[in-house]
């Protein structure tokens, strides 16, 4: 049974579809718009015939021509545009757009039209609180530096690119001498503070590509790529002299700081025999050796 529904249902159904629909002829004038477009434009129908297809359109969207070329190829196309509101405002939609011809043979463009502005806030959204949990997870929330689980991911790879570019590295681990003492005589929020401040002076001693971490408490943990004793013994002693002629000042208060310094020095020979762990436990000793004295620097042979 053939069923024959008035050509008014289709218009009614047209005029309160939620999805924006354009009939357009081929010179991009537009023929018949439903209340869902103008909406989304911002436009009333008038004013959409007025301006057609093409003051709809971002003519700068670089994914445009190929849409067009699809169209005319295919005769129909599915693909994400930007288009304008009457605002000015350039947003972003997903449209299929259809060639067809009507019984005289005069070809028509139909364009169904969703506006994607919501969607693509959501997934922005989601991708920054995805970047924000990861940054969270691998960065300590007061220094800002790779926390201990952050830094020996970095580090494991590190040690992997300098055994493959046969590179030597250095490991450090620091900690502020008689940093219980500091806490106890000022505090605990200057003890923060004077951490975050320790921080900012490593970084403006440490070269660009020097990585910095939070090993914990008063003590920081650093990756050196190509790394020889010559320039273990420079930018140890450049971030020793740096923390001990910057004391941190608070409120008239001047806070002097030194630091002890344990560094290890790893041929690319050596790295692929390197157990993590020992590593940490190699450096730490080196350390412990270094406070024995305070404000020392301890480099392995």
């Amino acid at each position: 049974m053939h069923n024959s529904i008035p050509d008014k249902y289709f218009r009614i159904a047209f005029d309160n579809s939620l999805t924006a629909h354009l009939i357009t002829r081929p010179d991009g004038t537009i023929a018949c718009a439903n209340q869902a477009a103008c909406e989304m434009f911002g436009r009333s129908e008038e004013e959409l015939f007025q301006i057609g297809r093409r003051g709809l359109v971002d003519i700068n969207d670089p994914r445009l021509p190929r849409a067009l070329k699809e169209r005319d190829e295919r005769g129909e196309v599915s693909v994400e545009l930007n288009f304008i509101r009457k605002s000015g405002e350039i947003f972003p939609v997903h449209v299929l757009s259809k060639v067809f011809e009507d019984e005289n043979g005069d070809r028509w463009t139909i364009m169904n039209i969703n506006d994607l502005t919501i969607e693509k806030l959501n997934r922005s959204i989601i991708d920054k609180l995805h970047e924000d949990t990861i940054y969270l997870a691998n960065h300590d929330y007061l220094t800002e530096t790779l926390n201990r689980r952050g830094f020996m991911d970095y580090l494991l790879k590190e040690l992997a690119r300098s055994e493959r570019e046969k590179n030597n590295c250095g490991i450090a681990i620091l900690d502020i001498d008689h940093f219980k003492h500091i806490n106890d005589a000022h505090g605990h929020i200057v003890g923060d503070n004077i951490l975050i401040h320790v921080v900012k002076r490593l970084k403006e001693s440490l070269r660009p590509y020097d990585i910095i971490g939070r090993y914990g408490g008063d003590e920081f943990i650093l990756c050196l790529p190509h790394l020889d004793q010559a320039s273990a013994n420079i930018i140890g002693e450049r971030l020793r002299k740096d923390i001990e002629q910057n004391p941190y000042i608070y409120e008239n208060t001047s806070v002097n700081l030194t630091i002890s310094i344990g560094i290890k020095l790893i041929s690319s020979i050596d790295i692929k025999k390197i157990d993590a762990n020992g590593l940490l436990s190699d450096v730490d000793n080196l350390l412990y050796k270094a406070k024995q004295h305070r404000n020392t620097c301890r480099i392995s042979d």
